[in-house]
C-alpha cells in the first residue's frame, strides 16, 4: 500500500481551507485547483483519510501489445531454442514475416517469466514433464547445460505445488467502523494458486491461525504438503531478538521458512498479487465509501474465484493455464507416479 506521503498534500489543503474559510486562496497556496478540492472534500466525507490515496491506476497498456499470434510464435520459437537472445529471436521472426522487435520480445518474455535463460530452461523442463513432449537435441543440451552449472539443485527450480509458497499481511486501510482492515495472502509459487482472506482489527487474526485453519488444509485435502514459505523479515513472521509464534508453528509443522527481498527491490509474485488485489478490490470499495464487511468479503470471494479458476496465468510453469488447473494436472501427475510405483 502507498505512504502516508501520498495523503499530506491533499489533508493539508482541506486543513488549510477549513482554516482560513476561503477555498481559492488556500487552493493558490498549495498549487490546486477549486475541482481538485471539491473532489479530495467528497472523497474525504466518504471514506475518510484513507481513500484520499494514491490508489496506483496504472494499468498494462495493452493497445501497444502485439497480437496473441504474435506473442504465441515468439514463445514457440523461445521454447524451441531456450539459448538464442531476444534480438536473434526477434531477427528470425523478421525473416518470416513476424515483425516484432528485440524489446517487444524481452516484454513478452517478462509477461511469461522467462527473462532469463535460467528461467526458460526451468520453464522448459517443466513443459516437457507436464505434457511428457520430446525434447529435441539443443532443448536436451540447454537442460543439460544448466543441471551441469547446477541451477536445478539451487533450490530456484520449484518441482510442483507445495515447494515454494509466499505468504504476505497488509492492511488494507482504516474502516470508520471496524478499525483496521488487514489481508492475509498465500500464494503457491508453481501453481500461482492463491488463498486469501479479509480481517479486522477484532478478530485478531494472526498468520499461523490462517496457515492453519485455511490455507493447510486445502492442501492437505490434495495429498500436498507445504514445504516452504517465503515471508518478510518483520513482525509476526520473524524478530531478530527471537523466535515468534508465527515460526514456532512453522517448526512444529515441518515447514521451512525463507525471507523475501526488502521492499524497496521488491517485485515477487506476491507483491504483484497484492498489488493487482488492491487496485481491482479495494481502491473501489475505499472509494466507496462506508462499505460493510460482507460486501467486501463477498466482492473479495467472487475476485479470487475468477483469479484461480478463470485468468489465465503467465508464468514458466503455468504458461496460459489456470491457477486451478495447473494445480490439479500436478496432482493427476502425481498420482499418476504412485501407481506405477
Amino acid at each position: 500500500m502507498n505512504t502516508d506521503r501520498s495523503l499530506r498534500p491533499k489533508l493539508g489543503l482541506l486543513r488549510l481551507a477549513e482554516k482560513l474559510g476561503n477555498v481559492t486562496r488556500a487552493c493558490q497556496s498549495l498549487g490546486y485547483s477549486r475541482d481538485s478540492y471539491y473532489r479530495f472534500k467528497a472523497l474525504y466525507e466518504r471514506g475518510g483519510a484513507d481513500a484520499l490515496r494514491n490508489f496506483s491506476r496504472r494499468g498494462p497498456m495493452v493497445k501497444n501489445r502485439v497480437t496473441e499470434d504474435v506473442a504465441q510464435r515468439v514463445l514457440d520459437l523461445t521454447y524451441a531454442h531456450p539459448t538464442w537472445g531476444q534480438q536473434r529471436v526477434a531477427d528470425t521472426l523478421s525473416k518470416a514475416g513476424v515483425s516484432v522487435s528485440s524489446s517487444g520480445v524481452r516484454s513478452i518474455w517478462m509477461r511469461a517469466g522467462l527473462e532469463t535463460f535460467e528461467k526458460r530452461v526451468f520453464a522448459l523442463a517443466a513443459r516437457a514433464e507436464q505434457n511428457a513432449l520430446s525434447l529435441s537435441e539443443e532443448q536436451q543440451a540447454a537442460i543439460d547445460r544448466a543441471r551441469s552449472q547446477g541451477r536445478f539443485a539451487s533450490g530456484r527450480y520449484i518441482a510442483g505445488p507445495g515447494k515454494v509458497c509466499f505468504q504476505d499481511l497488509s492492511v488494507i486501510g482504516q474502516h470508520p467502523s471496524y478499525g483496521s482492515i488487514y489481508h492475509h495472502t498465500f500464494i503457491d509459487c508453481y501453481s500461482q494458486f492463491a488463498i486469501t482472506r479479509m480481517a479486522t482489527e477484532g478478530e485478531a487474526l494472526s498468520p499461523s491461525r490462517f496457515l492453519q485453519e485455511d490455507v493447510l488444509p486445502v492442501f492437505a485435502d490434495n495429498g500436498i504438503a507445504v514445504e516452504s514459505v517465503r515471508t518478510d523479515r518483520r513482525p509476526p513472521f520473524a524478530d531478530r531478538h527471537g523466535r515468534v509464534e508465527y515460526q514456532l508453528f512453522l517448526a512444529g509443522a515441518n515447514i521451512r521458512q525463507t525471507y523475501r527481498l526488502g521492499r524497496a527491490g521488491r517485485q515477487d509474485i506476491c507483491s504483484r498479487l497484492v498489488a493487482t488485489m488492491a487496485r481491482e478490490v479495494y481502491q473501489p470499495l475505499f472509494r466507496q465509501g462506508n462499505f460493510t464487511l460482507e460486501d467486501a468479503r463477498a466482492k473479495l470471494k467472487t475476485w479470487m474465484r475468477s483469479y484461480n479458476e478463470e485468468r489465465g496465468a503467465e508464468g514458466p510453469y503455468c504458461y496460459g493455464k489456470t491457477p486451478v488447473q495447473t494445480f490439479s494436472d500436478a496432482m493427476a501427475r502425481r498420482l499418476a507416479r504412485l501407481r506405477l510405483n
